[in-house]
Formats: structure tokens, C-alpha cells, sequence
């Protein structure tokens, strides 16, 4: 019984695609003229395909004897078997092309709230157009630290940071920078600076400033304090917010300004005015991924992102004057 179970299974190793397709045009046309006319191929080469096949199960699938040919009652049973395994085959070499385009698989992405404002929706939408199939995780960045460890542990793949130097020199990480964005003042409507085409950054160090907390944003306070120590100033003690509703709200009440990335103004939030800075510092949005992480997946995600971000028009800035 063992020795025909073995041979059963050397048999069926041994049938070809190739087979199978010939066995169905025949089974489908009825007639072995036209099925070879179908498979380009000569008629006498198509019959001793069917007969190869035939030797390989140990049985006839179709009787020649009748006009016109049918199948035997073993040729009726294995039809469908062999219609599911050509399908089969299809799908498995169509999962392997796509997989190699980067069509198939998992991503997981992790970006800092500016880059949310800045990027990351348009990335995201055109990858889902790219690779509808894609398993695509987002999370919010819980610090360099963090950033790191999830990279160079597998749980990320990519992620979209800031400011920080953390990433430059870790042989394991390639980091690239994706854009540049201005920095803009951000005061409460009614005050004097919202009528304002600009301001200068001796004005803001004389102003009460409010931030996002380094949770939030890593690197960004050591980025807007640097903006000012850069030009000799010396701005007010600075007051966190977590969040950047707390933000707008400190802001819109009078008790201090802010500043920060330009894409902020696409929250459009009530009772605050963007101003641009006289002397424009900016801030750059990083990309960084593993440098052994070859995927395909993963270098269409990068692909997308660096041509959103060269495309991409700057936000559009505006201020508190009502008309």
C-alpha cells in the first residue's frame, strides 16, 4: 500500500503544467482539432501530450472511440481538479509578480505630528492607489529613542522624523532628508502681529513662547531655541503644550506665540494667524529605514514619498486681518 502511495506521488510530481492546459482545451473544445488549433500547436503533439498524461494517472480520460470524443468517468472527475490547479498555478505566479513590484505584503510606517500635517496623508493615499493589497500600519512617533529601537528590532520599517540627529551615523539606518519647510509665527488673530506681512524674530524673542511638547514633536523645541541662540537671542522661558489643540487654544487666548513648521496652518484652527518670519529659518522632515531592507514594498513607499515631497506646493500661510 506504501509503495503505491509513493508512486501516486511521484506521478502527480511529475505532471506538467503544460499537461493539465492540454487536457482542459480538449475537455472544453471536445475535439482535439480544434483544442490544438487553440494551443497553437500541431494536433499529433497535442494527442501525445494527452497519452503522456494518461501513463501518468494509469487511466484514460478520454474515450477517442466515441463521435464525438467525451470524457470517461475518470476524465469527468479529474477535470475540475485539474481546472482548480491551473488556477492555482495562475494566482501563485501572479502573487509572485506582484510581490516583486511591491504590490503584496506589510508596511509599517511611523511619523512625528508634523509630518502628519505636512505628508504623510498624500503618501498614504497614493500607496493605497499603488498597492491597494498592501497592509499598511501607521502609528505616531513615540520619540527617537523609541524610532530607533523599533527600526533596528523589525516592528518598523520606515518612519518620517525631525530635527533630531539621532538617526546620522548608525550604520544599520539610511536617512534621507524629504523636505524643507519654512517656519512661521503663530499669534492669536487679534494680536498687533496678525496684521502683519511678516515678522521679525527679535519681536518673537521678546514674546512669550509655546511649544509642542518633545513627546510630540522630538527635536522641535531644541530647533526653535536654536533659531533664536543662532542670531544672539535670547527668547523667554518657553511653556510646553501637549498637544497641538492645547497649542492653538494657549495661542488663540493671548498667552504666548509659537513657532512652528508652516504645514500646521493646514489644521486651519479658530483664532490664530500664521505669520511668515522675516528671515525664514527652517525645518527639514526626515526619512529613515533600515539599509538592509531591501523589499520592493518598501522601496515604493520611498519612491512615492520623495516624489509628493518634490512635487508638493509649500502651505499656504495666512494671517488674522479681516477685511
Amino acid at each position: 500500500m506504501q509503495t503505491g502511495l509513493t508512486s501516486y506521488n511521484v506521478s502527480v510530481i511529475e505532471i506538467e503544467l503544460k499537461h493539465l492546459r492540454s487536457f482542459l482545451a480538449v475537455a472544453e473544445e471536445m475535439h482535439f482539432g480544434r483544442a490544438a488549433e487553440r494551443l497553437h500547436v500541431a494536433q499529433p503533439a497535442l494527442s501525445r501530450q494527452i497519452r503522456g498524461l494518461e501513463r501518468e494517472l494509469g487511466t484514460d480520460l478520454i474515450d477517442r472511440t466515441s463521435r464525438p470524443i467525451r470524457l470517461t468517468t475518470a476524465g469527468a472527475a479529474f477535470l475540475p481538479e485539474a481546472q482548480a490547479a491551473v488556477q492555482q498555478a495562475g494566482r501563485a505566479v501572479d502573487t509572485g509578480r506582484r510581490a516583486a513590484r511591491g504590490e503584496l505584503g506589510q508596511l509599517s510606517v511611523e511619523a512625528t505630528f508634523w509630518a502628519y500635517n505636512a505628508i504623510v496623508p498624500q503618501v498614504v493615499r497614493a500607496f493605497r492607489a499603488h498597492a491597494p493589497q498592501v497592509s499598511l500600519e501607521l502609528s505616531t512617533a513615540a520619540g527617537p529613542t523609541a524610532q530607533v529601537d523599533g527600526l533596528q528590532k523589525g516592528r518598523l520599517d520606515v518612519c518620517f522624523t525631525a530635527f533630531a540627529r539621532w538617526p546620522v551615523g548608525r550604520r544599520a539606518l539610511k536617512v534621507e532628508p524629504l523636505l524643507e519647510e519654512q517656519m512661521v509665527a503663530i499669534v492669536a488673530d487679534d494680536h498687533p502681529i496678525a496684521r502683519r506681512a511678516e515678522v521679525g524674530l527679535e519681536e518673537l524673542a521678546a514674546e512669550s513662547l509655546i511649544s509642542l511638547s518633545h513627546a510630540i514633536v522630538p527635536g522641535l523645541i531644541d530647533r526653535q531655541m536654536a533659531i533664536f541662540h543662532e542670531r544672539g537671542l535670547s527668547p523667554a522661558p518657553l511653556q510646553e503644550a501637549p498637544d497641538a489643540l492645547a497649542l492653538f487654544t494657549l495661542v488663540g487666548a493671548g498667552l504666548g506665540v509659537g513657532v512652528h513648521m508652516a504645514s500646521f496652518s493646514n489644521l486651519r484652527p479658530p483664532g490664530v494667524a500664521f505669520i511668515p518670519i522675516a528671515d525664514a529659518p527652517t525645518a527639514k522632515l526626515l526619512l529613515v529605514w533600515r539599509g538592509d531592507d531591501e523589499r520592493e514594498i518598501l522601496n515604493s513607499f520611498i519612491h512615492l514619498a520623495r516624489g509628493i515631497a518634490r512635487s508638493r506646493e509649500p502651505p499656504a500661510v495666512f494671517s488674522g486681518v479681516r477685511s
